[in-house]
């Protein structure tokens, strides 16, 4: 999960025979080293640091630390042994008020529609690649040039949010997450101009009423995930988390097996520090994120409805392949919020059936839901 550091597990609570044993020579052997290996880490690392009067728990080492530290907000108990790590982000936590990048300035939707697609012969998919690929990519690069004067900062920004290239970047470090930001704003431009486009243009785009209502709908669906997804590259790359699937310690091994969900790809690890070693539990997306999914799943609901309006009602009155994509999304909304971990695989089963329900010329994929277009 990239280059974060890992500490060592804690050890047991220092004990002044242990201590004058382990000073004495003949006490040197394997076994000695290796628990005065131990008491160091521990005397390192398993210090514990106040907040007020909030224990914050183990600590880590400074350089690992997130820059963002949560208070729990859950609503599961806090065991004796301490908090669990990560905890729950809160809904408003992706923005940042400060940043080491420049504030682009680019043009609006409206602006570029009126100087770089009003006129154009382009439609359907067409249009919104070249919306994508060449209006709002210019209008971003532009920006970024303008604003960025260093050669080698300008580069490594511009791969980053033109060819989604981190090389170069350390992974959970505070400038990374900044240029996942302006990955997010790029795509946010792209998206306010393909509704503008479209509402501009009605049926002049080639898409009919109901594509236009899709595009729209999943296009506003988009702008909330994106800061989920920050809020979720954050949970599973936490220091904590890396540090306990790393860790060989007998309590961490078996803590990890009894864990029946921590290979879900629907679940979030989270781990406490204990004694000896880590413990895990997992908890289903819409309980550890339950804050940033709102605006997503409202997002859904707004969708789903003006496509049942300009289906013509709901129920019976739906044929087709407009049925089919809102019984879709219907149900990756209701996967999405399932908070019982043992029905996620179901949920996410039926999802995967209902879209492949769904043959129609304009497709919403559910690992695709955040792109800009759909083809």
């Amino acid at each position: 999960m990239g280059s974060v550091a890992c500490p060592p597990r804690p050890g047991r609570p220092r004990d002044a025979a242990r201590d004058a044993a382990r000073d004495d020579p003949q006490h040197h052997n394997k076994t000695t080293r290796r628990r005065r290996r131990r008491d160091e880490a521990r005397r390192d690392y398993n210090t514990t640091t106040t907040n007020g009067s909030d224990r914050i728990g183990p600590r880590l080492p400074l350089t690992t630390l997130p820059t963002n530290m949560y208070s729990y907000t859950d609503t599961y108990p806090i065991p004796q042994g301490g908090p669990w790590f990560p905890t729950p982000p809160p809904s408003s936590s992706a923005s940042s008020s400060s940043s080491s990048l420049p504030r682009l300035c680019y043009s609006t939707a409206a602006e570029l529609f009126e100087a770089r697609i009003k006129g154009s012969s382009l439609r359907r998919v067409a249009l919104l690649k070249h919306i994508d690929q060449k209006v709002t990519h210019d209008a971003f690069k532009a920006a970024i040039e303008s604003k960025v004067p260093d050669a080698g900062k300008r580069g490594l920004i511009s791969r980053v949010i033109f060819e989604s290239n981190l090389s170069g970047v350390t992974e959970g470090s505070a400038f990374f997450y900044e240029l996942l930001q302006r990955k997010c704003e790029r795509m946010a431009l792209c998206r306010s101009t393909i509704r503008h486009t479209l509402d501009r243009l009605g049926d002049a785009s080639g898409f009919n009423a109901f594509e236009r209502a899709l595009i729209t709908g999943c296009s506003r669906i988009s702008d909330e995930y994106d800061n989920y997804w920050v809020e979720w590259t954050k949970a599973v790359s936490h220091p904590a988390v890396v540090a306990a699937l790393n860790d060989s310690s007998d309590v961490t091994q078996k803590s990890r097996a009894a864990c029946s969900h921590l290979l879900s790809p629907y679940t979030v690890p989270r781990v406490q520090i204990g004694d000896g070693g880590y413990l895990f539990r997992c908890e289903p997306y819409a309980v550890f994120f339950s804050q940033v999914l709102q605006p997503v799943l409202s997002a859904f609901d707004a969708c789903i409805a003006a496509l049942v309006a300009v289906a013509g009602g709901a129920g019976p009155k739906l044929e087709g392949q407009e049925s089919a994509t809102i019984a879709f999304l219907r149900q990756f909304r209701v996967a999405l919020s399932e908070r019982n971990v043992d029905r996620l695989d179901a949920q996410w089963t039926a999802c995967d059936s209902k879209w492949m329900d769904c043959k129609g010329p304009l497709q919403v994929g559910r690992t695709l839901i955040h792109t800009s277009y759909m083809a």
